[in-house]
């Protein structure tokens, strides 16, 4: 977790502070320090790229792949809004939404579902129903087999699949994701008609119109 990062500037300085007032004492605290400087030094190192142990060949999940390949993932949203002239970029979890407007050629704004709790920080954030106009469209990302929440079914025309991939490293598959456009934005007004090509998959939604 990051939100101790704080506390780290503060306790580099008190173990800096036991540190120079211990080794004073004698030499053998000194070569003890040195020793373990040089280790932490050394697995530092060894850590930053773990694409050398064979941790996919054990059946274990290498650590470093959570942090690798999320160009891929960007690169892709971008290509599909360009293709598709979505205005904005929805995202199901936060981490993925941050991902995008991270790694995104254009550093967008990245939204998640609106909601009436409050999930995370992005719960405190203006959300874009404060500054997209109606009949915009929009690119939703999730991962693995999520699907849309119910609320965008309410504030887009159409809701459907247009893309699932695989981001890789080294040949080797990391995280599913799924795109998904929608298609005229025009806020949770109007009940929605669902239809579902295959159970689990709402491929298109429309509102009704009669």
């Amino acid at each position: 977790a990051n939100w101790t990062a704080p506390a780290y500037l503060a306790g580099l300085i008190i173990l800096a502070a036991f540190i120079l007032h211990h080794t004073r004492r004698g030499s053998g605290l000194r070569k003890a320090l040195w020793v373990a400087v040089g280790l932490g030094a050394l697995q530092t190192v060894a850590l930053h790229d773990t694409s050398w142990i064979p941790f996919h060949k054990a059946g274990i999940q290498d650590p470093l792949d959570r942090v690798r390949s999320h160009h891929q993932l960007a690169d892709t949203v971008a290509k599909l809004q360009q293709e598709y002239g979505a205005s904005f970029i929805v995202a199901r979890h936060y981490q993925t939404a941050s991902l995008i407007a991270f790694y995104h050629p254009d550093r967008p704004l990245v939204y998640m579902p609106e909601s009436d709790k409050i999930e995370n920080q992005y719960s405190f954030w203006p959300g874009y129903s404060e500054f997209m106009t109606h009949e915009l469209s929009s690119l939703f990302v999730c991962r693995n087999e999520e699907v849309p929440r119910d609320s965008l079914y309410r504030e887009f025309s159409e809701v459907r699949l247009i893309k699932e991939f695989d981001t890789t490293f080294k040949g080797r598959p990391l995280q599913r994701y799924r795109i998904f456009f929608l298609e005229n934005y025009h806020g949770d007004n109007e009940a929605p008609f669902l239809d579902q090509a295959e159970p689990g998959l709402p491929a298109t939604h429309k509102t009704h119109t009669d």
